[in-house]
């Protein structure tokens, strides 16, 4: 199968370039792909999605690679938080985003890009949840942080501000109501 061929080739990258190495970080988010396209295509049992989604997570955080494609695996482990959110799993897609956030944070630093990508896919899962006052927290520090190291007019930054407006305007409406 796809999966087991994966599988292998992520073990001889392993063997050949340690597991560390960029050549063998690049076939995780394959697996990934994989496990998500089984995921997707499972009618059933929510016990056989909450299965690959462990499994995938433990290969992709164990350890989470130091490399600039942690994007990857960061987009990867979102669109299994967004699975869960889509299918009413509201606990589980908060527990995934707040998970990545927070091991990006620890692994990487406030101001590393994987961290900063990680909290707008945690601001967004707040936003899109009727969280508007965690929302605003979360895009308030990256606004800082994105003005901080990239400047006011970057899209990053402009982007951040944007987020935060629709989260007080968001908040507005609650409190409107």
């Amino acid at each position: 199968s796809a999966l087991d061929l994966a599988k292998e080739l992520y073990n001889l990258s392993c063997m050949t370039f340690g597991k560390e190495h960029l050549d063998t970080v690049k076939v995780l988010p394959r697996i990934s792909q994989i496990y998500w396209e089984l995921a997707d295509k499972c009618e059933e049992s929510g016990d056989e999605v909450s299965a690959s989604y462990y499994e995938a997570k433990a290969i992709l955080t164990d350890p989470m690679p130091m490399y600039e494609s942690a994007y990857k695996h960061i987009l990867t482990l979102a669109n299994y938080a967004e699975f869960f959110y889509n299918t009413g799993d509201i606990s589980r897609a908060k527990e995934i985003y707040e998970d990545i956030y927070a091991k990006c944070s620890r692994d990487f630093g406030e101001e590393h890009f994987a961290t900063l990508e990680s909290a707008h896919y945690l601001g967004m899962f707040y936003l899109d949840s009727g969280d508007p006052e965690q929302a605003i927290k979360i895009f308030d520090k990256l606004y800082s942080i994105n003005c901080k190291t990239l400047g006011e007019k970057h899209t990053s930054s402009l982007e951040s501000l944007n987020n935060l407006a629709m989260a007080y305007n968001n908040l507005q409406n609650y409190q409107n109501h």
